[in-house]
């Protein structure tokens, strides 16, 4: 069960990720940090002692990149998550079969209730002979 709900859980995320990376792609507002850039600015980030210096288109790109690698994610999560679930899913009502129906029992017949163990079985009606004794 738990495999059903994580692969839900899973499918969900994945999903948020691919609308929320398309979202951000289409989106034309290019930052730096929190920061809006424009045309002809330079974003600069250090990060262990380390500058790097892009360009608005250079920064704009890697925003492009950096929402289709979500989306890219997010479609792999879900896709797989899908697969978990199902697979799960389907163990779990083979299973759920297997048990019901095991081999020597009589045959389910839809509208009449099952035989009880340890009772007789009715009388059968005029004219159709004596019941089967068990």
């Amino acid at each position: 069960m738990r495999s059903i709900i994580y692969g839900v859980l899973g499918l969900v995320i994945g999903v948020a990720m691919i609308i929320g990376g398309a979202h951000a792609r289409s989106d034309d507002k290019v930052t730096c940090g929190s920061q809006t850039m424009s045309p002809g600015d330079t974003c600069r980030t250090v990060i262990n002692d380390d500058a790097t210096e892009r360009s608005y288109e250079e920064q704009k790109s890697l925003d492009d990149w950096d929402a289709t690698l979500v989306m890219i994610i997010g479609a792999i999560l879900a896709v797989g998550s899908l697969l978990v679930a199902g697979v799960s899913l389907g163990g779990r009502l083979r299973r759920t079969a297997r048990q019901a129906a095991q081999p020597g029992d009589p045959p389910a017949y839809p509208g009449y209730p099952p035989a009880q163990p340890g009772y007789a079985p009715p009388p059968a009606p005029p004219g159709y002979g004596p019941a089967a004794q068990p």
